[in-house]
């Protein structure tokens, strides 16, 4: 045990304790989803408190760790979990209470894993890998792990966030394709949905992101902030329509997140971007048909 304060010696009386923080409901709701995504002390600001004490209630939460990783591996685990997966599963369309229950985890077992930048236990940690269609071998050095497969994302409402997946996407490059698609008779397109094609240069690989109209993040497609983003591209009415069709086959069934563009509306895209008049993105969108697509 602690000796007791000592009393001040001009009055005779000792110290007050210094009275614990109540967190209302609130504050730990917004702890949860922002530490770790803004500064520290803009976050402890905003709820009227010391950094200390956030990061203090942040570890008590279980959405940060009180060390620092320590070995090139956890580190490498660590920028894994914060710069792929949680932004990857930020635009995911299922809610992470859903995923966490794909996987056998509980939902804030998962935010915290994600904050903190750790793997969850190997079982559970395989299975989201899986889930998101990711390579987990990470290696020692180099670029982390890249696009497998062809996605169709729900753009964040967090324009930085939508960003970040679609460096990732690009491979931290300029990409060859990456256009909003739109149907050419504008009264064709749709109310609620604006369509954002990525595909890397090595090969045409197709990545869909799908903007609500209205929110933040869609003012990325008005805007020339994305690298190698290159504005709207009209396609046929059908393609468009099949684009649509996909996007709400993913919606009823998430499932299909990481398996979309079925031959038909490869061939269509195909057709549409071979048009354009650039020889060198006619050339990688050939690796099309001899992949059989």
């Amino acid at each position: 045990m602690h000796p007791p304060a000592p009393a001040d010696p001009a009055t005779g009386t000792k110290p007050a304790k210094p009275r614990a923080i109540r967190w209302p409901p609130e504050a730990d709701a917004q702890i949860r989803a922002q530490y770790g995504r803004v500064l520290a002390k803009d976050l402890a600001r905003e709820l009227g408190c010391s950094v200390l004490a956030l990061r203090a209630r942040a570890v008590a939460l279980g959405v940060a760790v009180k060390r620092r990783p320590r070995s090139p591996q956890e580190r490498r685990e660590r920028d894994f979990m914060q710069q792929v997966v949680a932004p990857l599963l930020a635009c995911w369309p299922l809610s992470r209470e859903r995923i966490a229950h794909a996987i056998g985890t509980g939902e804030r077992d998962l935010t915290a894993a994600l904050a903190q930048g750790r793997p969850l236990p190997p079982p559970t940690q395989r299975k989201l890998v899986t889930l998101l269609g990711l390579n987990q071998r990470l290696g020692d050095a180099g670029p982390l792990p890249g696009p497998r497969c062809s996605y169709a994302l729900l753009a964040n409402d967090d324009p930085a966030i939508v960003a970040q997946v679609y460096q990732w996407l690009a491979q931290g490059e300029s990409p060859a394709i990456a256009r909003e698609l739109v149907p050419a008779a504008s009264s064709l397109a749709d109310r609620d949905w604006r369509l954002l094609m990525i595909s890397q240069r090595i090969a045409f690989r197709p990545q869909l992101i799908v903007f609500p109209r209205g929110e933040s993040s869609a003012g990325l497609l008005d805007a020339t902030t994305l690298p190698g983003y290159t504005g709207a591209l009209a396609v046929d009415p059908a393609t468009y329509r099949l684009l649509l069709r996909t996007w709400e086959e993913v919606m009823r069934s998430p499932q299909l997140v990481n398996r979309v563009f079925p031959r038909p509306v490869a061939r269509g895209l195909h057709a549409q971007l071979l048009a354009l008049p650039d020889a060198p993105l006619r050339d990688i969108l050939q690796d099309l048909v001899r992949i059989g697509w």
